[in-house]
């Protein structure tokens, strides 16, 4: 919950709430601190100020194990802030455990910003498992792989890895042999630390064993 001290700064406070909710949270008193982030929300004079003060409480009612709440106030930060990636990756992480809301979650973030590199990386992993959709999966992969590749290094290299690994994952499954020995290779030539590089390897070997007994 770094990110609620991070995202107001002496001089930069939305109004005096949202400087009594920082200095509760950096005194360690985080039932303060939501207190008048509650006040601060209600005081709020536009969307941008509601979302930023949600996202705060959202933060802080997830790390005091208020699970219900920060989805509550995380929810409403999206809905005022849809272009908050970083939000929209917390309510990702918190629907887990229910993939249908996990998906529409990042469907809005994708819409809303067509080029986020991990918006679709995870929402093709996610077609994948647990829906076992390899069109949409496989578009979706495509679509981050893309984005990765026009970013000057800005996407995060194990994510970009782990994209290249699970598009092969799909092909494979939807019986692309060529398609998915490609990705594979590429994880492994292009990305050699990555932790899903021995695995790419592994899938390569297969696929040519495969190969080779069909002819």
């Amino acid at each position: 919950v770094s990110d609620v001290k991070k995202s107001s700064a002496p001089g930069r406070f939305l109004n005096r709430f949202d400087q009594a909710g920082w200095e509760a949270l950096n005194a360690g008193d985080d039932r303060g601190a939501v207190e008048n982030y509650e006040k601060a929300l209600s005081e709020a004079r536009n969307d941008r100020e509601r979302a930023a003060t949600a996202k705060n409480l959202g933060n802080l009612h997830y790390r005091m194990g208020e699970k219900a709440k920060a989805e509550d106030y995380l929810e409403k930060a999206a809905r005022w802030n849809p272009l908050d990636a970083d939000n929209q990756y917390r309510l990702f992480a918190l629907y887990q455990d229910r993939p249908g809301e996990a998906v529409k979650i990042l469907e809005s973030l994708v819409r809303a910003i067509p080029d986020d590199f991990l918006g679709w990386y995870y929402l093709g992993s996610t077609y994948a498992h647990p829906f076992n959709d390899l069109d949409k999966a496989a578009d979706a992969l495509e679509r981050a792989l893309k984005i990765a590749a026009g970013s000057a290094g800005q996407a995060p290299e194990e994510e970009a890895a782990k994209a290249a690994y699970n598009l092969g994952v799909v092909h494979r499954a939807a019986h692309r042999p060529e398609e998915a020995l490609r990705l594979f290779r590429t994880v492994v030539q292009d990305h050699p630390f990555s932790v899903i590089a021995p695995a790419a390897a592994v899938s390569a070997a297969e696929l040519l064993l495969e190969s080779r007994e069909s002819r």
